[in-house]
């Protein structure tokens, strides 16, 4: 942050990360519990802008981010809203959840709000919610329910070049946490020049993997001081996957099978992508892939692809497919990017397959025990070890019921 030369710096500014600013109004919407084990059940309703009117529909006592968020944003349509969840209804978060509630509007116009009121909480005995929700709207489990609306962050840009350390922290820790991460930041801070000018480096120890460019906001900022600048720059890059991956298939688990291997696949492949090129593997047969978001996986761009085998053909008869079973395992051959970024393959189900050994009993007699892929000729042998002659013939599970056909 600089100044021209000979002239103090002076005014405000304001920091932005994915749209969410040190500028805008800030609440936080708080359920607790004074004892547990949990709650089960309960709502309330907020009340907006000291209107009566304007009040929200019964919400949940662990209703998620983007169910506050609908329903302060249908009370008003003109009003946008970003919502961030923590607490996870133990004794930790004494029984409850928060919920931060940012107002966004115009950047350099941050929209200064009314504390939000809770109606219809706890605290109002029989409310509306527990009469028209009867199973859901009045409070049980654990005692002492209270639901509190707190401002910790009133709308304006008031970020100066004597911000301190710790003050800087606090709200971009709000700012962090409303953009979806921890509100765990770091901040330096050098001395100032002689016009007044500081460098400020953020560690936004919150964010997992590469987070967006944070920018600064200076519309109503430096009016009588010359032509400074407040400019961001990024010194190190989060750490993210990138790269690449290949799937090999072996037929017969072993290092000395046949192999294929797929084209290489980037770190983010399609469901549909994998699917193909699993496909094309001589043996593989057909196959379904379903991909879950790096968002339900991790923030650093991880993926989960679960691929179910329909049918399983042979290296040496491409053509044939069919259902046997149990698959090899595929293995993985990395060429990932990132610190600490792997990939393997897991096993999750086998596929089901005919194994083991049986005994036929004649009498007080058994056989010794027989493979259950048997050839005629150790089929008849254990039979003929009860006495007797014997013919024997072996049909394929594929044959027709009506008859066997011999293997030999």
């Amino acid at each position: 942050m600089r100044n021209s030369p000979g002239t103090l710096l002076n005014g405000t500014f304001a920091l932005e990360l994915d749209g969410i600013g040190t500028q805008h109004e800030k609440q936080v919407v708080t359920v607790s519990a004074a004892t547990g084990p949990t709650i089960t059940r309960g709502q309330f309703r907020l009340n907006l802008a000291g209107n009566v009117s304007a009040v929200t529909d019964c919400i949940d006592f662990d209703a998620s981010a983007s169910e506050v968020e609908a329903a302060i944003e249908a009370v008003y349509p003109h009003i946008d809203v970003a919502v961030a969840r923590s607490g996870d209804g133990t004794a930790s978060s004494s029984y409850g959840y928060s919920w931060l509630v940012v107002f966004l509007n115009a950047t350099s116009d941050p929209m200064d709000v009314v504390q939000m009121n809770v109606t219809d909480g706890p605290a109002n005995g029989v409310s509306m919610c527990a009469s028209v929700n009867p199973t859901s709207g009045s409070w049980a489990g654990g005692s002492g329910h209270t639901v509190v609306v707190t401002t910790v962050d009133e709308a304006g840009s008031d970020l100066t070049a004597s911000s301190s350390i710790s003050e800087l922290e606090e709200e971009l820790g709000l700012v962090v946490q409303a953009a979806g991460g921890r509100p765990i930041v770091g901040v330096q801070k050098t001395l100032a020049d002689a016009e007044g000018a500081v460098t400020f480096t953020v560690s936004l120890n919150g964010v997992d993997g590469d987070a967006s460019q944070v920018v600064c906001r200076t519309e109503q900022l430096f009016a009588a001081s010359g032509v400074p600048t407040c400019s961001v720059q990024t010194r190190a890059a989060g750490n993210a996957i990138g790269g690449s991956f290949r799937l090999r298939f072996r037929e017969i688990e072993s290092t000395h099978s046949p192999s294929e291997l797929t084209a290489s696949l980037t770190h983010d492949v399609s469901a549909a992508d994998i699917e193909i090129a699993l496909e094309s593997l001589v043996g593989i047969g057909n196959v379904t892939v379903r991909r879950t978001d790096a968002d339900e996986i991790d923030s650093v761009g991880g993926f989960r692809w679960t691929i179910t085998f329909l049918g399983f053909g042979t290296l040496y008869d491409p053509l044939r497919t069919e259902d046997r079973g149990d698959v090899p395992q595929l293995e993985v051959i990395s060429a990932l990017r990132g610190k600490g970024a792997t990939a393997r393959a897991v096993q999750l189900q086998r596929g089901n397959e005919l194994g083991g050994k049986f005994r036929i009993l004649r009498g007080s007699q058994q056989t010794a025990p027989i493979d259950f892929d048997a050839t005629t000729d150790e089929f008849k042998t254990a039979l003929m070890a009860l006495g007797g002659a014997v013919e024997v013939g072996r049909a394929s599970a594929a044959a027709p019921a009506s008859g066997l056909i011999p293997d030999d």
